[in-house]
Parts: C-alpha cells; structure tokens; sequence
C-alpha cells in the first residue's frame, strides 16, 4: 500500500515538473507560431501591430514584426508585445501600468509628502513583486533565478538603508530624498525552451517606472540574434 502511495506521489511530481518547469511559450501560444495561430490561441483577441519602425528596434531587413494587446497580468494592467520572426512567434513583453506615480499629488517640497509618495511606491511595489514571484512559481515551478544587480524582492534595500542613515538630514532637504527614489532589479530564469526576465525599473525624478516581465523562445531568439549580428556586419 505504501509502495502504491509513494509511486502515486513520484507519478504526480515528475508530471507537475514537466508541465510546470518547461514553458514552451506564452500563455497558450507555442513558440514558433504564426499570427493566426497567436490569435486562434488567443480566443480571437484583436491583436494590433505596431507599423511605426522607429519603434521596432530592429534592422529593417530583419523581418520582425510586433503586435500589441491590452489585458491584465496576476490583475495587474497591462500591455502586452508579442513579436515574430518570419511569422514565428518567439517574444511576448509584459509591460505593467503603474502610471499613477507619473502624475503623483504630492509637494517634493515637504517632507512628510515626499515621504507618504515613497511609502506608497516602496509598498505596492514590493506587493506587485510578490505577486509576479508567486504567478511564475505557480506555472513554473520554484526554479530559483539569477539576478543582474538587485533580486526585485529586495530592491529598496539599498535605498531603505541610506534613508534610514540620511533621514534627519533629508527633513530639511526633502527634494533630495525625491531625486534618491530610484533603484533597478532584474531576475531572469532559464529553461530549457524558454528564458524569462523580470524587470523592476523606476525614478521617480525622472517619472520612470517600468516593471516589465519577458518571455522569449532560447532557439528562435538566438536565431533573430544572429540575424541581426549578420546584417550588421553586412553594413560595416
């Protein structure tokens, strides 16, 4: 009986490790897939594409083309960039909203204004953070990332720190403390058909905040990158 159970238990695991653990592509769109097939695979949602090439960041010969649909992530809005090469699928670009802080009411003037701005951005943050880590566990697996600079869990720290040295002396400087609001985090995991990046980038002086989540085929964007290195090296 203890032996069927503990298979039963192996059974369910290796099953959730291979759907969970290998993403092959964004949401129900399979890597390599067409337009038609992204927008079968999205229920007939209006996929718009973006025509102005200044914005593609791309050669022009590299036949790269970029649609956008808008939508909600974890219940967070947000626009969302699929982009194929030779009409397959190999990149979707989340693009969350949190634009409120661009057009904040607040006096960067006074203190305990610039400090309920911080308090508010440090907090819904860190929330959104959590709730982005809890949607990939949940799909992917607890896979554990890499991190560029600051793990986004943890990216006020360095700016917690210094305010928490710093803090009576901003009192009396409180536009400096506005200009300190600031910090970038990257995660990013990789699996074995699939690498996915998670970006937390803000300045509150310069009204920056994008919090982005990428997930992009291994194969075809080392594929586009080549590509795009040939046709670069062409031009010299």
């Amino acid at each position: 009986m203890n032996g069927i159970i503990l298979f039963i238990i192996l059974f369910c695991s290796l099953c959730f490790s291979q759907t969970a653990q290998n993403p092959d592509g964004y949401r129900n769109i399979a890597w390599g897939s067409s337009v038609a097939q992204a927008t079968q695979a999205l229920n007939g949602a209006n996929l718009t594409q973006i025509t102005d090439q200044r914005q593609q960041g791309f050669p022009a010969n590299v036949n790269i083309a970029r649609y956008q649909i808008t939508d909600s992530v974890a219940g967070y809005p947000s626009k969302t960039e699929l982009y194929f090469y030779n009409d397959k699928f190999f990149q979707a670009v989340v693009t969350f909203n949190f634009d409120r802080f661009k057009n904040y009411d607040f006096n960067y003037n006074v203190f305990i204004s610039v400090d309920k701005y911080y308090n508010d951005i440090r907090a819904t943050t860190l929330t959104f953070v959590a709730d982005i880590y809890s949607l990939l566990a949940q799909k992917y697996g607890k896979k554990q990332p890499t991190f560029r600079g600051l793990d986004p869990r943890y990216c006020f720290t360095d700016l917690d720190n210094y305010l928490a040295k710093e803090r009576w002396n901003l009192r009396y400087n409180p536009s400096e403390y506005y200009k300190k609001i600031a910090t970038q985090s990257y995660a990013e995991w990789k699996f074995p058909k699939t690498e996915v990046r998670f970006a937390v980038i803000m300045s509150a002086y310069d009204k920056r905040f994008e919090y982005t989540l990428s997930l992009a085929s291994t194969d075809l964007l080392n594929e586009v990158r080549k590509n795009i290195g040939d046709e670069r090296k062409g031009n010299l």
